[in-house]
C-alpha cells in the first residue's frame, strides 16, 4: 500500500511541477511579445523621425515644394532625394498601419495616419513613384493611400510645408 500512495504522491508533485512549468512558459512568452511589440514601435516612430528630420533640411523641403508645386524637372539627384523622402513617409505610415492592426488602435487613427500621408504623394511625382512601389505594401495599406489619392490633398500639403520653413506665403 505504501509503494502505491508513494506513487501517486510522485504523480501529484509531477503535475504540479508540470503546471508551474507551463505557467512560467508562458510568463516568458507574454515577455518576450511585449518586448518585440516595443521595438517594432520604436523602429516605427525611427521612420517618421527620419522623414521629420529631413523636412529640417531646407534643400528637401524645397524639393518637396517644388513637386507638389509641379512646375519643375528634377535632376536625377533630385529626384533620388525625392523618392528617398517619399518611402521613408510610406516606410514609416505602413509600420504605424501594421502596429496600430496589432494593437487593435481605433480606425479612424490608422485611417488618418495613412490617409494623412497623401499630403506628399498626391502630385504627378508622388503618384509616378506610388503606381511603381505600391504592390510592396500591405494591400489594406495601399487600399487607404489610393482613398487620399484624389489630388484635393495638393493645396493642404503644399500649406503644410511653407508653414515649416518658416512661413513662407502660401500661394
Amino acid at each position: 500500500m505504501k509503494a502505491k500512495q508513494l506513487n501517486d504522491w510522485l504523480q501529484v508533485t509531477a503535475s504540479i511541477g508540470v503546471v508551474v512549468g507551463l505557467m512560467f512558459v508562458a510568463l516568458e512568452l507574454r515577455e518576450n511579445s511585449r518586448v518585440a511589440t516595443e521595438q517594432g514601435i520604436s523602429a516605427m516612430s525611427g521612420a517618421y523621425s527620419n522623414f521629420l528630420s529631413r523636412l529640417d533640411d531646407p534643400l528637401a523641403r524645397e524639393i518637396l515644394i517644388r513637386a507638389m508645386e509641379e512646375t519643375s524637372e528634377f535632376s536625377p539627384e533630385e529626384s533620388l532625394q525625392l523618392a528617398s523622402l517619399y518611402l521613408e513617409l510610406l516606410n514609416g505610415a505602413e509600420a504605424d498601419f501594421i502596429i496600430g492592426e496589432s494593437r487593435g488602435l481605433a480606425s479612424d487613427i490608422r485611417v488618418t495616419n495613412a490617409v494623412s500621408t497623401t499630403l506628399f504623394l498626391s502630385n504627378r511625382h508622388g503618384r509616378a513613384l506610388w503606381e511603381n512601389s505600391r504592390t510592396v505594401y500591405t494591400p489594406e495599406f495601399a487600399a487607404l493611400i489610393d482613398i487620399g489619392m484624389d489630388g484635393r490633398a495638393d493645396d493642404v500639403g503644399l500649406g503644410y510645408l511653407k508653414l515649416i520653413g518658416g512661413g513662407a506665403p502660401v500661394r
